[in-house]
């Protein structure tokens, strides 16, 4: 009798692991009707954070081959890569739509060892949304965190990804753990980058900014906007670039700190001039290079505040290859007691640039405040700007010349 009710006993024991294995099997099933994707679905009975990422990610693959539209869904847990997750659009598909959102930062968190969510589109019909995610370096040099790509060229009216409510940071603020690029994009028309932190090591441990991290990089991008975001201690804060004739137009960049970097912000066209662009109510902090513009027009740079720490040499604004481009209303200073080389500037002006306006300045720093190149032509300073002579706090002495104008062949001492 006993050996019959032990074999019933295993019997049963064995239906129910079969039935739990079924049960979780189909909770594991990829339904391809569904337009949102959830991760907690695809756990297993390990639950497992991870591989129910990356099988959420493969489902949401599926539906848009299907359905052309996904949301993505991350709920709140710690998630770790060890490689970027692709998604790749195959050639001739019909994407319309992506979207990828967290519970919120510190709460939807992604360890990444070599990169993040790697996007690549075949045409530029997709809009793609991300949000509310904190990605975490757990390595030096850790890939990127986001990156975006579209075929360069086109016309869309309307925003081809909108990004908001991100930290990008390291382990922590004191470790050796950091993104070679917090986000990179390429092609994107009219990107909307918002509420985005970008953090390296900082503080008394981190003199050195990392010379190969880069926060954000958008190449062959029309009109992006970023506002209300922030880069700590990397190479470069935001760097827009294009190698295109004509090239995309426009900028808008407010509101947003670039902390700690050796160039806070550096716009390039190389091949054109293109119009359009505010810089407004930025904090720049940068060692070598606060604001670079090249192959700009009708750009105005207004209600900025540019300083200096940490600086043997230093340029806060550098203009080159532009015309038109208005500096008003800004704040130049340099807080520091070291004196750095009187070959520091506060707005240089190379020969290819015309047509500017530089109004309404404090000019708080260290060395020349204007320097016009020769072949420069109608820079005009015709209202005030302030230039004082000594820092009150540090005594360290200001604006040794106030402008030196090649064409002139002259300069104003003060």
């Amino acid at each position: 009798m006993s050996k019959i009710s032990g074999l019933l006993i295993g019997v049963l024991i064995t239906v129910l692991l079969s039935f739990s294995n079924n049960l979780w099997a189909q909770t594991l099933i990829c339904n391809l009707e569904r337009p949102t994707v959830n991760v907690k679905d695809f756990y297993d009975k390990n639950k497992d954070d991870t591989t129910a990422l990356l099988k959420a990610f493969q489902c949401a693959e599926s539906i848009l081959n299907k359905s052309g539209r996904v949301i993505i869904r991350i709920p709140s847990g710690i998630y770790k890569l060890s490689s970027p997750i692709l998604i790749k659009q195959p050639a001739n598909s019909d994407w319309k739509a992506i979207k990828i959102e967290g519970e919120g930062i510190e709460q939807s968190v992604i360890l990444l060892e070599k990169g993040g969510f790697y996007i690549e589109l075949w045409n530029r019909e997709p809009i793609i949304e991300i949000g509310d995610l904190s990605f975490v370096a757990t390595a030096a040099g850790a890939g990127k965190a986001l990156y975006i790509y579209m075929p360069p060229g086109g016309n869309r009216h309307n925003r081809s990804l909108i990004v908001k409510n991100l930290l990008i940071k390291g382990t922590s603020a004191q470790s050796d753990t950091w993104f070679e690029t917090g986000i990179e994009t390429i092609g994107v028309w009219r990107p909307y980058i918002h509420n985005v932190f970008m953090t390296g090591p900082f503080g008394p441990l981190n003199k050195e900014v990392i010379p190969n991290s880069n926060c954000f990089v958008l190449k062959e991008v029309y009109s992006p906007q970023i506002s209300n975001s922030a880069c700590w201690s990397a190479n470069v804060g935001l760097q827009i670039i294009a190698d295109s004739n004509p090239a995309p137009e426009g900028l808008q960049i407010i509101s947003s700190k670039f902390v700690n970097v050796n160039v806070g912000i550096e716009i390039d066209n190389k091949k054109s001039i293109e119009p359009e662009g505010v810089i407004s109510n930025n904090h720049i902090n940068a060692r070598k290079y606060g604001l670079i513009i090249k192959g700009k027009k009708f750009v105005f740079i207004n209600n900025n505040l540019f300083y200096v720490e940490n600086s043997s040499e230093f340029v806060h604004i550098f203009i080159d290859r532009s015309e038109k481009i208005y500096i008003y209303n800004n704040i130049f200073h340099y807080p520091d007691r070291r004196i750095p080389k009187e070959s520091s500037k506060t707005i240089e002006i190379e020969q290819n640039v015309s047509n500017t306006s530089i109004c309404g300045n404090y000019f708080n720093s260290p060395g020349i405040g204007v320097y016009i190149h020769k072949g420069a032509n109608d820079i005009k300073m015709s209202c005030e700007n302030e230039f004082f002579i000594i820092n009150n706090i540090t005594k360290i002495p200001l604006n040794r010349i106030k402008i030196l104008d090649e064409n002139a062949k002259s300069k104003e001492i003060r």
